[in-house]
């Protein structure tokens, strides 16, 4: 990102609208993986309320987890998850 762009809450707005398109389109979960380094992601998504966990099958990745569920705060009533292409009908 841009140094300019920096602080201005743009990679927390673009999250916060992915999520709500999601949970608009049925699905339940958001699911990601980040190298353990980026620092930047992982206060990101921890701030948006994703769950942080080290993958078993390599530790230096780390699986972000954001569950849509009617108790998110970006989108009531989500149904179905987000993984890849992948899609579970509710």
């Amino acid at each position: 990102m841009a140094d300019a762009w920096r602080g201005a809450q743009l990679a927390y707005t673009l999250l916060e609208r992915l999520a709500t398109h999601a949970a608009g389109s049925g699905l339940r979960r958001m699911v990601a993986d980040t190298i353990a380094a980026n620092a930047a992601m992982i206060k990101l998504a921890t701030r948006a309320g994703f769950t942080v966990t080290r993958k078993r099958e390599d530790r230096r990745l780390l699986r972000l987890e954001k569950s849509l569920a009617s108790t998110s705060p970006w989108m009531p009533g989500a149904g179905g998850q987000l993984i890849g292409a992948s899609h579970t009908a509710a």
